[in-house]
């Protein structure tokens, strides 16, 4: 009899579970169901125009883009998740760039081949008369019979400082072979506060183009040089006249930068938290040239805005998750995760609460691994060491089977805002379609978006985020 009442017991107990998920499966089929590709369309289209001017941190675009999200949350019935506010500011953020950028070599100016790595603490021009370019290889040698306390010294960037010797140059120039001229136009630099620390010497980045010109005298190439020296492995030291004049002068400016942070708070578990994120910035404008970014990070943002927009309806219509969902959209990602690095010091919500951060960061296209799939996939990048039973979640809400590819070959891990979440303990996961080639460059435009894979993602993203809120 015992025995039969257990049985009794245990089959109540399964079946009301069994209803349970039931009821959940039902309740959210009906508003999955209502996942809208021409609202994500017309939400990324506005977020990756011209007018946004590719939401540059700090600049017109960006402000922009934090107007049009916090105003689409609060449209949508998204709470502010800040002490009532949507808005998040990162105190003291500051940026740098060279006011005239000028390298002069016997007259002829060389502004994109170089950069003035501590200028924001000099802001100075140096003029130079004499160089001694020490030409060793990636093995230690040591000069210790030339003075070089003083003098500009230049070298390859990957030979070591030993030969220094303990000595103090006024300045070292350091050739850098893949130095591309383009790259100097993103020269501007990013900060919380101006660095305080002085560096023993000045110093400057050459490109080999650049460092082709101060060797002239020599009569031979860079390239010349140093393959003598990786030859002979006698180092090379030459003593260079010149007339060199290096611009280090600097603008400093303050920025405006916000994370946006909003929430829908949960039921029964309502201090318990579920993060989903997409930065909202990207690189703006360089050159004459606007940086859309369409897919980086319009399309997170625009599926984090539909995905929101779906739950609070649910919630006003008494169908709210379990735990509460915080909304995320980092500023400054684009410059080094600060955004997310910023929130992780600073958080709205108690970081021990929040039971994992699914972060959305590209999820508009179809990699050239997935051409056949008509976008049916999706990579999930994680740290197996710290997302705890997450994966196993993730599998289990995979509820049309699209494909989960759990690689990271480009080392995205360490490459978006999840990452200081999981440096901090909580399970946490990237969500995106890949790289592709028209990352970071001004051809990431809303009409390569395919917008039929991006609504089953948003499908799998929103099913993901219940089964985390309800389970």
């Amino acid at each position: 009899m015992v025995k039969y009442i257990k049985h009794t017991l245990l089959l109540a107990s399964l079946l009301t579970f069994s209803c349970g998920l039931f009821s959940q499966g039902t309740r959210m089929s009906k508003y999955i169901a209502q996942i809208d590709s021409v609202a994500i369309r017309e939400t990324l289209s506005t977020l990756a125009s011209d007018e946004f001017e590719g939401r540059g941190t700090g600049g017109r675009g960006g402000e922009l883009a934090q107007k049009y999200i916090t105003a689409y949350l609060d449209s949508c019935g998204v709470k502010p998740g800040n002490n009532g506010s949507f808005f998040q500011n990162i105190n003291h953020i500051k940026s740098f760039n060279i006011a005239k950028r000028r390298f002069i070599v016997d007259n002829i100016d060389f502004p994109n081949d170089y950069k003035y790595e501590n200028s924001y603490t000099q802001d100075t021009v140096l003029k130079i008369k004499e160089i001694i370019f020490v030409a060793s290889g990636t093995e230690s040698d040591k000069f210790g019979f030339i003075n070089l306390d003083g003098k500009v010294v230049m070298k390859l960037y990957d030979a070591p400082d030993d030969f220094l010797n303990g000595l103090h140059p006024a300045t070292i120039i350091n050739i850098v072979p893949t130095f591309k001229s383009e790259s100097s136009k993103m020269s501007e630099n990013y900060f919380f506060t101006p660095p305080e620390s002085k560096y023993k010497y000045n110093m400057v980045t050459i490109s080999a183009d650049l460092a082709d010109k101060l060797i002239e005298s020599t009569k031979k190439t860079l390239k010349e040089i140093t393959d003598e020296v990786g030859k002979s492995q006698i180092p090379q030291i030459y003593t260079l006249n010149t007339s060199v004049e290096i611009h280090g002068n600097v603008i400093y400016r303050t920025m405006d930068v916000n994370n946006l942070i909003g929430i829908i708070e949960g039921t029964d578990l309502q201090d318990e938290y579920i993060i989903l994120s997409a930065h909202h910035d990207h690189v703006g404008i360089i050159g004459e040239e606007i940086y859309n970014g369409a897919d980086d990070n319009a399309s997170g943002v625009s599926s984090v805005l539909e995905i929101a927009r779906l739950l609070a309806k649910a919630k006003s219509e008494g169908n709210g998750l379990r735990r509460s969902v915080v909304f995320l959209f980092f500023a400054a990602e684009e410059l080094g995760l600060i955004g997310s690095y910023y929130y992780v010091k600073n958080p709205a919500f108690p970081l021990t609460h929040a039971k994992a951060c699914i972060n959305v960061d590209m999820v508009g296209r179809i990699d050239d691994k997935y051409k056949s799939t008509n976008g049916n996939y999706i990579y999930i990048v994680n740290d197996e060491k710290t997302n705890g039973n997450l994966l196993e979640i993730i599998n289990n809400s995979n509820i049309d089977s699209i494909v989960i590819n759990t690689e990271d070959h480009n080392s995205l891990f360490k490459r978006s805002d999840h990452y200081h979440f999981a440096q901090n303990n909580i399970p946490a996961v990237l969500l995106t379609s890949g790289l592709h080639q028209d990352y970071h460059t001004p051809r990431d435009e809303t009409k390569l978006i395919d917008f039929s894979a991006m609504w089953k993602r948003n499908r799998f993203i929103f099913s993901l985020i219940w089964a985390l809120s309800t389970n």
